[in-house]
């Protein structure tokens, strides 16, 4: 129940972070674009290398998550397969 839970609060994170990466990056262009567009555009990619980090992390935690109940999965299916070893002697 608790790694459902968290599976879902990364991934509700993860849309989040999304959503405002594109926001920030649309409002940063367009505020920067009444300068000139060359700085427009370095603002926006120095900004967007932030969220895209954020969003990196997010991912990886999502990762780490999966990784986790593959290894639950996998340590559930090695019991079993002792115990009808152990049972067969």
């Amino acid at each position: 129940m608790e790694l459902r839970l968290l599976r879902f609060a990364i991934s509700f994170l993860s849309g989040v972070l999304w959503t405002l990466f594109l926001l920030s990056l649309f409002y940063t262009f367009t505020h920067f674009m009444r300068y000139s567009l060359g700085e427009a555009i370095v603002y926006s990619f120095i900004l967007s290398i932030f969220w895209l980090f954020l969003i990196l992390l997010v991912e990886l935690a999502h990762l780490q998550v999966e990784k986790l109940k593959e290894l639950r999965r996998q340590s559930h299916l090695l019991e079993r397969i002792a115990r009808k070893l152990d049972g067969n002697r």
